[in-house]
């Protein structure tokens, strides 16, 4: 199967509400197959939730998620599995369990007892992909925030894993690199980005808009539950819209041959 092109993706109307506050406003969006997308706001702007209901963790207040064409409402929780990962921002794991055996839960949706040769070959490429094999034995609960987060995205890694078939699938990460020094921020976003070259579509939250820049295909900036811009090309982004979006005064530079860099 070759790429999918065209939009994977797609809400209608979908919006939020509890406890009587809007956290999403009637917001209608589709994402492109195989690109990166990036969404971008100050706290509270409605981001988590944004993602969280595409990725089906919450139930809309209104409107419907699309999924190839398809209401995300009538894919099973095995099909979803098989289809998408999710990294979020915590995991509270209060049982002892192995690295390795955490990885081994992406592939959870793949087998139903024992993992075969195959889903051992995953995990340990995933692993090996964001340099966590070390860890292998060690226990979950030990592990650095930084740590954690490297192996929770091969875990993520090891269930959207490309072999035989080239199915499109997608991958969540909300606030992927908060833990992460600086060159593990760039490994995790460049494995990311690869991914949409195995017809993988990416969805991140990201805080750090040089990172967002470098990365993404396509940037979404969200204020009080809106998207309010909707960037195609990050060379649409400029200073007025950054100021509005985060309420803070900045430089936009324009390097020649460069993409933008924001200084504060």
């Amino acid at each position: 199967m070759g790429k999918k092109e065209g939009s994977m993706l797609e809400a209608k109307d979908l919006s939020f509400k509890i406890a009587g506050k809007h956290l999403l406003q009637s917001t209608s969006v589709n994402f492109r197959a195989n690109a990166f997308h990036v969404i971008m706001g100050a706290n509270g702007a409605g981001k988590s939730t944004l993602l969280k209901l595409m990725a089906g963790d919450i139930q809309p207040t209104t409107g419907e998620v699309l999924f190839d064409s398809k209401d995300l409402r009538n894919y099973t929780r095995l099909q979803l599995a098989r289809r998408r990962g999710v990294l979020s921002q915590h995991y509270n794991i209060t049982f002892p369990i192995t690295v390795g055996d955490m990885v081994m839960m992406g592939r959870y949706p793949y087998f139903d007892n024992i993992p075969n040769q195959k889903d051992i070959t995953i995990q340990q490429q995933a692993m090996k992909l964001m340099g966590v094999e070390a860890f292998y034995d060690r226990d979950y609960n030990t592990l650095s925030g930084g740590e954690a987060q490297k192996v929770q995205m091969s875990r993520v890694l090891s269930q959207v894993w490309q072999e035989e078939t080239l199915e499109s699938k997608i991958i969540f990460l909300d606030e992927p690199v908060s833990h992460l020094d600086i060159k593990y921020q760039y490994q995790l976003l460049q494995v990311a980005k690869d991914l949409c070259q195995q017809n993988i579509t990416v969805i991140a939250i990201l805080h750090d808009i040089n990172l967002a820049i470098s990365f993404a295909d396509r940037l979404l900036l969200m204020k009080q539950g809106v998207i309010k811009y909707d960037l195609s090309s990050i060379g649409e982004i400029s200073t007025e819209m950054l100021e509005d979006v985060f309420d803070v005064k900045l430089r936009l530079l324009h390097p020649q041959g460069h993409k933008p860099v924001v200084i504060f």
